[in-house]
C-alpha cells in the first residue's frame, strides 16, 4: 500500500521511503570508503571508524571494567580492522563486523585480567528492563545490584544482555557480532535474563 503523507512524505507498506533512500545512501556510501580503505587509504578507514567509534567503545566500556584499559583495547580492534579489512567480505555491515573485533578483543582483555587477578570481572551499566518504572533513588540501588548480578552471569550470557539491551542491536546483527548462529543467540539473551533476576531475586547465587 503507497500512501503519501501531509508533509509530502511517500510512505510503503508503512515505511518511509525517505528513511529507505538514506539508509541505502549510506550504504553505497560505505561500499565507497571500504573500496578506498582497502586500497590502503587511512582516511578512507579512519571515516569508516568515526562512524562506528563511539558505540564501539561504549561496548567495550560495558564489557571491560577497567576504564583504563577501554582504549587500549578498541585501538588493539581498531589494528585488527585495518590489518584485516581485505578479507572483509560484506557478508554484514563494516559496523558489525568491528564490533565482532571489539567483542573478541575485549574477551581476550578480561580473559588475561581474570587469569592475573584469579578473579571475574564484571558489567558496569544496569538494565533498563530491570530498573524501568522506579524511582530515581530505587533505580540507583539498582544499578548497583544488577552490576553485582551481571558480574555473575557467565561470559557469553552478559555479552548477549549487553548488545540487546544496551547496544540495542537487533538478534541477527548481535549473533554476528558473537559469531554464533541465531538460534544459539536467543539461548544466551533468554537464559541470561532468567539468571539474572534468579540472582537479584537472592534465588541463585
Amino acid at each position: 500500500m503507497v500512501e503519501l503523507t501531509k508533509t509530502g512524505e511517500i510512505v510503503v507498506d508503512g515505511k518511509s521511503m525517505l528513511k529507505h533512500s538514506a539508509e541505502e545512501s549510506g550504504a553505497v556510501a560505505e561500499r565507497k570508503l571500504l573500496k578506498r580503505a582497502k586500497r590502503g587509504d587511512a582516511k578512507a578507514f579512519e571515516t569508516l571508524i568515526s562512524n562506528s567509534s563511539g558505540r564501539m567503545f561504549a561496548l567495550i566500556g560495558r564489557m571491560v571494567d577497567d576504564r583504563n584499559a577501554v582504549e587500549d583495547v578498541a585501538q588493539n580492534a581498531y589494528i585488527k580492522a585495518w590489518l584485516g579489512l581485505k578479507e572483509f567480505r560484506g557478508q554484514s555491515s563494516f559496523s558489525t563486523w568491528l564490533y565482532r573485533i571489539a567483542v573478541n578483543e575485549a574477551l581476550t582483555h578480561i580473559r588475561r585480567e581474570t587469569r592475573r587477578r584469579g578473579m571475574e570481572t564484571g558489567d558496569s551499566e544496569a538494565l533498563q528492563f530491570v530498573t524501568s518504572g522506579k524511582s530515581d533513588e530505587s533505580r540507583v540501588v539498582d544499578k548497583l545490584t544488577v552490576r553485582d548480578a551481571l558480574s555473575k552471569l557467565p561470559q557469553a550470557y552478559r555479552t548477549a544482555i549487553n548488545l540487546s539491551y544496551m547496544d540495542e542491536l537487533s538478534y541477527e546483527e548481535a549473533a554476528k557480532v558473537m559469531e554464533v548462529p541465531l538460534n544459539t543467540y536467543r539461548t544466551y539473551v533468554h537464559r541470561g535474563k532468567i539468571k539474572l533476576r534468579r540472582i537479584i531475586e537472592g534465588v541463585e547465587a
